[in-house]
């Protein structure tokens, strides 16, 4: 029904080599997110796809032990607290150990920012020039669910061609310093 339904605008930052920053403005309408862990995909959230060995499987079209699909919930704002989820790969299933995640209510939304260790992701960042960098597959998702009986409205995303698990679909994120 419009950006007042859903909408968002986003920010990565490289502050240093131990963490990936995003930040992400997100309006929307109406808040639901009664869901943890595995089950937060039901409620509204941002969801994060990398791939890190961008180079060796371009032309895979299907996830793989290199491929993370990471969930981020902004919480409930009441007694569901914000928090950071990874599904695949299925290896590393489950809480993220040393990723942070804070939010805070807007208006028209709130805005997410979260932290995710790249050692964690295995992304070795080198720091000797400026044109030092690393390319990864990325695309960042935003999920809408209005009513808590139903789940996942839709999502929209920075991919104009995502199809799910798919990384030939997904853009590219060059990190440098």
């Amino acid at each position: 029904r419009g950006i007042s339904d859903l909408g968002a605008k986003f920010d990565t930052q490289l502050y240093e080599k131990e963490m990936f920053y995003i930040a992400v403005r997100i309006t929307d309408d109406a808040l639901v997110q009664e869901w943890q862990k595995a089950s937060l995909w039901k409620g509204d959230h941002v969801e994060l796809w990398f791939d890190v060995d961008l180079e060796g499987d371009f032309n895979v079209a299907k996830a793989n032990s290199d491929d993370f699909q990471i969930g981020i919930s902004p919480g409930n704002f009441k007694d569901i607290k914000p928090s950071i989820y990874c599904w695949l790969p299925k290896e590393k299933e489950g809480d993220i150990k040393g990723a942070k995640v804070s939010t805070k209510r807007t208006n028209d939304g709130y805005i997410l920012e979260a932290a995710i260790p790249f050692q964690f992701l295995g992304i070795k960042l080198q720091r000797y020039t400026p044109e030092d960098y690393t390319t990864v597959g990325f695309t960042l998702l935003v999920s809408d669910t209005d009513e808590k009986e139903k789940t996942q409205k839709c999502m929209i995303g920075t991919a104009s061609q995502y199809k799910w698990g798919n990384p030939t679909t997904w853009d590219n994120l060059t990190l440098s310093y």
